[in-house]
């Protein structure tokens, strides 16, 4: 999986993921376009892009698909995150592959997919949507967001 810079026929620029055999990742896309169409920064479709392939990636090497993970994935991923790279020696002193505010940005971007695809109308196996309220603060009846959910 990688990313890649697109330039738009209007001259913009947007950010994509793309498969192991270089196809667009469908509901990556569907996520990374509504972004650009909302005018979000080319800065801020690079690092969601980015956050999000480190997730496809994750999930790959577990053979999870994006809409059968579960908070336990999210935790394992953190987990990942914060742990040395697989090539990488850490010397005394060292720390993991991702500090906490890299960490942070992955979540963040992460929680805005997830909630992006629920309120896509799209039903996800694991329940997402009350496991991101419960991200957010908000109770099991959604209170605290003011979201209902049909998970």
């Amino acid at each position: 999986m990688r990313v890649q810079r697109v330039l738009m026929p209007d001259g913009s620029e947007s950010w994509t993921v793309l498969g192991p055999v270089g196809e667009p990742v469908g509901p990556v896309e569907a996520f990374l376009a509504h972004l650009q169409a909302l005018d979000r920064s080319p800065t801020t479709l690079r690092t969601y892009a980015t956050s999000l392939k480190l997730w496809l990636q994750f999930l790959d090497r577990l053979g999870v698909a994006v809409d059968e993970a579960t908070v336990d994935h999210v935790s394992r991923f953190v987990a990942w995150l914060r742990s040395p790279a697989d090539n990488v020696a850490v010397l005394d002193g060292g720390s993991g592959r991702c500090g906490p505010a890299t960490v942070n940005r992955h979540l963040a971007a992460l929680f805005t997919f997830y909630d992006y695809r629920a309120r896509d109308r799209v039903v996800l196996a694991t329940g997402w949507c009350r496991r991101s309220r419960w991200w957010r603060g908000g109770g099991s009846t959604g209170a605290a967001t003011g979201r209902s959910c049909t998970t």
